[in-house]
């Protein structure tokens, strides 16, 4: 199965028209920060350039999305936020969002509720030999997750879910 993944597209898809094997992958999946700051309808005009690439498109909204941007992945069934899907025998468990940030963004968990959404998605992949995790956040005390001024703003909860099931 070929997946190609990619976030943080605020807006822009850029060239992703070029990257190579694009059209022809099984699975698009987009880790968060469709827009910068926007909501719904921003989501939608780029959603709607990917798929004019490659339907086959699965995402979670970051936590610089506004919450109906989760909402409209949601409604048009490419949301993997606190899901577990099977496909092609991969299990994929998604998470949206973020823990609380110093930045005060529009899409953010408490650590509990997050932990909460990873145990939800994990449990609806049930058995499977692999699975993946596409969350926006990244895992506490990693280089992922650390700022210019050193400090480190990850998730605990995804983490431990790291820990507990890779």
């Amino acid at each position: 199965m070929r997946i190609i993944t990619f976030g943080d597209i605020h807006m822009n898809p850029g060239n992703v028209e070029g990257i190579p094997g694009i059209h022809s992958a099984d699975l698009i999946i987009i880790t968060g920060d469709i827009t910068n700051f926007g909501f719904r309808t921003d989501a939608k005009r780029v959603i709607d350039k990917l798929m004019a690439i490659n339907s086959n498109i699965l995402g979670v909204a970051g936590n610089l999305d506004q919450p109906d941007v989760a909402d409209y992945l949601e409604d048009t069934s490419l949301s993997l936020h606190g899901k577990g899907k099977i496909i092609n025998g991969l299990g994929i468990v998604g998470l949206g969002g973020s823990n609380f940030t110093p930045f005060k963004t529009p899409y953010e968990f408490s650590e509990h509720e997050l932990a909460t959404l990873l145990l939800k998605g994990i449990s609806q992949v049930g058995e499977v030999k692999d699975h993946i995790l596409v969350s926006h956040t990244p895992p506490f005390q990693t280089k992922t997750d650390k700022l210019l001024s050193g400090a480190h703003v990850g998730s605990t909860a995804v983490r431990t879910y790291i820990e507990q099931h890779q």
